[in-house]
């Protein structure tokens, strides 16, 4: 982190930093940058390209359109690779969302006391949240200076993948590097 943002961290400081988003504070900070978290105009444009991609495919398509609905969250599903192709950058891939049935056998197990957990956040992503994964997948050339806190947050979680082998959409700002991400 220090060397991609060309700051030195203070060891005080560092020890201190336990999550994804207070890096990306604490580097925004050290770097002199704007504060802002707002999604930025590099935010805005590559949205307007993705919607501008998707658009024979898929002319109702708007900023609030849920990923499910465009078959983004399913790896193999040809409008990924046409998505791909027209924007010239790799996808992040998406995990399958585990699949928790009822009744299954902690539901026969535990009967009417049994909750299924919830599905992971990424299942309810609309189209404003893939654009922040792939300025995260892509920050070295979608953000090669980080200008904000946003760009700084997308750019750690860019790295922190790139480190640690998640899949980008798997890691949250709220995310502590040790207990969540595995990360010593």
């Amino acid at each position: 982190m220090e060397s991609y943002f060309q700051v030195a961290i203070p060891d005080p400081l560092a020890e201190s930093i336990a999550t994804v988003g207070e890096l990306a504070a604490a580097v925004t900070q050290l770097r002199g940058l704007l504060p802002a978290g707002n999604r930025t105009a590099a935010h805005a444009r590559l949205l307007d390209q993705v919607l501008r991609c998707l658009q024979a495919g898929f002319p109702a398509a708007t900023a609030a359109t849920p990923l499910t609905q465009l078959g983004l969250l399913e790896s193999g599903q040809p409008v990924r690779q046409q998505l791909a192709d027209c924007l010239s950058l790799k996808l992040p891939p998406v995990p399958a969302p585990p699949v928790f049935s009822t009744p299954g056998w902690l539901y026969r197990l535990l009967g009417t006391d049994y909750v299924a957990p919830a599905q992971p956040h990424w299942t309810r992503a609309t189209l404003p949240d893939f654009i922040d994964w792939l300025l995260a997948a892509h920050y070295r050339v979608l953000l090669p200076a980080p200008a904000t806190l946003y760009e700084v947050q997308r750019a750690v979680i860019g790295l922190t993948a790139d480190k640690c082998g998640l899949p980008i959409v798997e890691i949250q700002l709220t995310d502590r590097f040790t207990s969540d991400l595995g990360i010593d």
